[in-house]
């Protein structure tokens, strides 16, 4: 005989929120779509100690993502930005001062809440209907 079902937990991103729901407010309001912000962010605090070109940014973002997605999708780890910055800032060969990394990360972290995107839709009625019978937690 199987135990009854106590709790429910939910993935936040495209479960109850509908992570790129913000982009097209960002576009509304003129800025960049948040992964070439990030870039962008990073490209100019490097520049702001030593040169660096776009080129190079991009291509570091892109070798941290892949790390990134292996630790996730194989340990199920996710790193904080700082850590993922770092990762980016060693692929590149540099660093930053640790306030200035830490303010950094601070800032492509507020991108997720600054502009907030959508709950998915109908998710309110959902939640609110287990939340009547079951424990409830969210993960992220």
């Amino acid at each position: 005989m199987t135990a009854p079902l106590k709790a429910v937990s939910f993935d936040l991103w495209d479960t109850i929120i509908d992570d790129d729901s913000d982009e097209p407010k960002r576009r509304a309001q003129g800025l960049r779509a948040k992964p070439q912000q990030r870039r962008h962010l990073l490209y100019q605090a490097l520049n702001g100690h030593r040169p660096v070109t776009e080129q190079q940014v991009n291509a570091a973002f892109d070798a941290a993502a892949a790390a990134f997605q292996k630790a996730w999708k194989q340990d199920s780890v996710t790193w904080p930005v700082a850590e993922r910055l770092r990762v980016t800032l060693n692929s590149l060969g540099r660093s930053l001062p640790e306030d200035e990394l830490e303010d950094l990360a601070e800032s492509m972290g507020r991108m997720e809440v600054d502009i907030p995107p959508d709950p998915v839709p109908g998710i309110g009625g959902v939640v609110e209907e287990l939340s009547r019978r079951y424990k409830l937690s969210v993960i992220s």
